[in-house]
């Protein structure tokens, strides 16, 4: 089969996806751009600021994309080609698309508010506090997973990273440890410039630009040769310093910055992997040797870089707060949800053919060494290491961002003044108290470098998370008398492979366990599914129950 061609018909089927499917969204659920927007109606200055879309949008895919999507194709491609395909599009388009706008609509619709609070509205206080034990969880571990990624990518010194730049030898991943670190103060010059000096933003953009591509010369010339826990500690403290910042000074204009970072990588990769390439072992369309059928469907339904339940927390956490038009949500929801897309169908084109390295290497570490294999040069691994860490840097901020309002949320329910709170209320909802708590457990156990062994957990928890998100912005659709099917079908599908993948890997744990990773895996997917159940019992009689009929189709 030749995979040029099916990536070209991919890319149609995004881009009719994106055109006819995101419109019907649209205009089912009535997106409305005479309405003023949270980031009018509740601005602050610090978390609500109404933002240009192209801003919007790079943050949005910002911290959506990257080392995520990456990791989750490269998992996925081991069980063909054909499987991981039909999930990235079908995935993408009919459950991503309309999980991601559901999800940002009900923010927008509910002054920027998480989704436990729009459980709160239509189920009650008790949804609302497990959905946010739920996804505060699921943070930790998130965090948790991208930090062991970065820090992994910047303290390893594998020989076939090795630069040979000026007058020394830098490793690629000491390069990507210190441009990323460039990059930070690149995007704080652009936040001051444009959003306190009220500078021009293209001029400016061009003028950072300039400075993040002297940043990567600056890098790998430099280098930062750190060991992973020292990585893991500037990690954590990279990680309150951005939550607990106004929202303009850093996490906008990094993420803003960084989007043109992946974007020039895709298109990089993209040109690279269309030239002639001889493929001596193609990719079969479909590959179960040696795997267990059931296991190997739920593996590339959880991972195969599609549906995202940390996305819907980024769309009503801090996306929300900044969208300043209703008429942008589809772009930046939808719009960035294809191209992480279309980035999961660059890297699938990547893995085309089998056995081409026999590295004991990471997913990144994969198929950065594929693409460099291609361009014929050892440069390319350098940028692929710091595009994707940079990328995995960018998801963590804004993920520990998302805490911080989680954990503030649960122990001030009311949204309250902080200073009308009392004793141990207002010292857990201290934004920095939460923030700290957060950042401590997730990097703490960051600090485990044999983590990556919980990806597949990693992606059933962000599964399980999506389909408890869609029945979130269905419950609310359903009370306004809108349409919630193209929530429902994809929520059910989630939630069934989420839940079955967790009850499979308990088992797997219990019956063979072979180091103390299968307890913790087990003792994870057992504190992951308890809520979820809790929750489903809660919100699937609010959503069934007895409603006002939906409208007739037109």
């Amino acid at each position: 089969m030749n995979f040029i061609l099916i990536l070209l018909a991919a890319i149609v089927v995004l881009l009719l996806g994106y055109l006819f499917y995101g419109r019907y969204l649209a205009n089912k659920w009535g997106i409305d751009p005479s309405r003023e927007t949270p980031s009018q109606d509740c601005f602050d200055g610090k978390d609500y600021v109404p933002t240009p879309p192209v801003v919007v949008m790079g943050h949005h895919f910002a911290s959506i994309a990257g080392a995520g999507t990456i990791i989750g194709t490269v998992k996925a491609a081991a069980f063909g080609w054909l499987p991981a395909l039909l999930w990235i599009l079908v995935g993408s388009v009919f459950f991503a698309a309309a999980h991601d706008f559901g999800a940002l609509f009900a923010s927008l619709r509910h002054k920027g508010r998480s989704l436990g609070r729009v459980l709160r509205e239509h189920v009650g206080e008790k949804a609302q506090r497990v959905f946010t034990v739920f996804a505060l969880l699921v943070l930790v571990l998130l965090v948790a997973c991208f930090t062991n990624v970065v820090a992994n990518t910047f303290a390893s010194s594998a020989e076939n990273g090795i630069l040979s730049v000026g007058a020394g030898q830098v490793s690629a991943q000491a390069g990507a440890g210190a441009a990323s670190i460039l990059f930070v103060l690149v995007g704080l010059l652009f936040g001051l410039l444009v959003f306190r000096k009220n500078l021009p933003m293209i001029p400016m953009t061009i003028l950072c630009l300039l400075l993040m591509a002297g940043s990567v010369w600056a890098g790998l010339n430099l280098g930062l040769n750190l060991p992973y826990a020292v990585w893991v500690g500037i990690i954590a403290v990279y990680l309150v310093a951005a939550a607990l910042a106004p929202v303009w000074s850093l996490l906008q204009p990094r993420d803003y910055l960084s989007a043109f970072l992946l974007w020039g990588m895709m298109l990089c990769c993209l040109v690279v992997l269309l030239l002639p390439h001889e493929i001596t072992a193609p990719l079969p369309a479909v590959n179960l040797e040696g795997q267990n059928p059931v296991y190997a469907l739920l593996s590339v339904l959880v991972i195969g870089g599609a549906v995202s339940g940390y996305n819907a927390l980024i769309a009503s956490g801090t996306t929300s707060k900044q969208l300043a038009n209703e008429k942008h949500a589809r772009a930046v929801s939808v719009g960035s949800v294809l191209l992480c897309a279309l980035l999961a169908l660059i890297v699938l084109l990547a893995m085309r053919e089998i056995n081409l390295y026999d590295y004991s290497a990471s997913p990144l570490d994969e198929f950065a060494h594929r693409v460099a294999n291609a361009a014929g040069s050892k440069l390319a691994y350098s940028l692929i290491l710091l595009t994707v860490s940079v990328f995995a840097l960018t998801t963590l901020d804004t993920l520990t961002r998302l805490a911080r309002y989680l954990f503030a949320e649960l122990f001030n329910p009311d949204n309250r003044r902080l200073k009308k709170l009392e004793g141990a209320q207002r010292f857990f909802a201290t934004p920095a108290v939460g923030t700290l708590i957060v950042v401590l457990l997730g990097c703490g156990l960051g600090l485990v470098r044999e983590l990556d062994r919980l990806w597949p957990l990693f992606g059933a928890a962000n599964l399980l998370l999506a389909g408890l998100a869609m029945m979130s912005a269905a419950i609310w659709l359903r009370s306004e008398g809108k349409k919630t099917w193209m929530l429902i079908v994809p929520m059910f599908v989630s939630l069934a492979a989420a839940l079955a993948f967790l009850v499979w890997n308990a088992v797997l744990a219990v019956l063979s366990p072979a180091s103390w990773l299968d307890w913790l895996t087990l003792g994870c997917s057992a504190l992951l599914a308890v809520p979820a159940v809790i929750l489903l019992a809660q919100g699937l009689p609010a959503l069934f129950g007895k409603k006002q009929a939906e409208p007739e189709e037109e």
